[in-house]
């Protein structure tokens, strides 16, 4: 409708898409730690490798561990050898769904995790939603044991499935890319866009809006590195009240990306 009515508009996607990296690789290295497994001797399906999906399989790969990538648009766009096909990334130890939900078309991915498919997950697999609501049929997803579930986004929030919030090793209120950083970046992606289109120079970066300041961390272990920096369990404790749900976002504690750490560990 914009385009067509010569209404100019500009997007901020991709503006937290770091700091949903971040969290699927935390989740992972406490899962790692808690269920006494190394990283390096799992694989990781990564289904939609968009903006998200693209850090999380470099920081990933940076770790050793191998990844299934799967996103049939871009496959079918840029012909990448590489690439999975779905049921392929559903069988890695890890399953991870960064896709967009969309309810038609040819590469829809509301239910794109459903009864015909949820075969593919056993009790050995740990399965992460941190997408969107309805990209997997909870339904189903309730009935069927995973090693571990970790679940940012849910079907019909803020009233979430009680089953698999009670069940999961992570359940949080959507938060996964609520990073100060992604916040302030989202504001300065449409700051930027606008200049251009005013034919402005932008008169601040966005390192001179985010913090600059380096923080030490010395510990062990990279989980207690990452838990310094946030520690994601307090969100899923924070929501054991359902209700409390809209309210914990509105007042999400601030939460700094990596890149404002230095952090001295023992590598396992």
């Amino acid at each position: 409708y914009l385009k067509e009515n010569n209404v100019a508009f500009f997007s901020a996607q991709g503006c937290n898409s770091m700091a949903v990296a971040e969290f699927v690789i935390c989740a992972c290295v406490n899962l790692a730690e808690d269920f006494n497994f190394k990283l390096k001797n799992k694989t990781l399906g990564i289904i939609g490798v968009g903006n998200v999906g693209s850090r999380l399989a470099k920081k990933a790969e940076n770790m050793g561990i191998r990844t299934f990538l799967n996103d049939p648009p871009r496959q079918e766009r840029e012909n990448l050898p590489h690439f999975v096909d779905l049921n392929t990334a559903l069988n890695a130890d890890i399953v991870t769904f960064h896709t967009p939900l969309t309810k038609n078309g040819k590469h829809k991915t509301y239910h794109l995790l459903n009864e015909n498919n949820f075969s593919c997950i056993n009790d050995k697999t740990i399965l992460f939603n941190a997408a969107r609501g309805g990209v997997i049929d909870e339904n189903i997803w309730q009935k069927n044991k995973t090693l571990a579930n970790v679940i940012d986004c849910w079907e019909n929030e803020p009233k979430i499935n009680s089953v698999l919030q009670n069940s999961a090793y992570w359940a949080t209120p959507h938060i996964a890319g609520h990073s100060i950083d992604a916040k302030f970046m989202g504001s300065y992606m449409i700051y930027e866009k606008l200049c251009s289109f005013l034919n402005k120079d932008p008169d601040e970066s966005i390192n001179s809006l985010v913090s600059t300041k380096t923080m030490v961390i010395n510990k062990n272990s990279l989980k207690e590195v990452l838990n310094t920096i946030y520690p994601f369990s307090q969100d899923s404790q924070a929501i054991k009240d359902i209700n409390n749900f809209e309210d914990y976002r509105r007042n999400y504690p601030e939460r700094y990306q990596w890149q404002h750490y230095k952090a001295n560990f023992k590598l396992p």
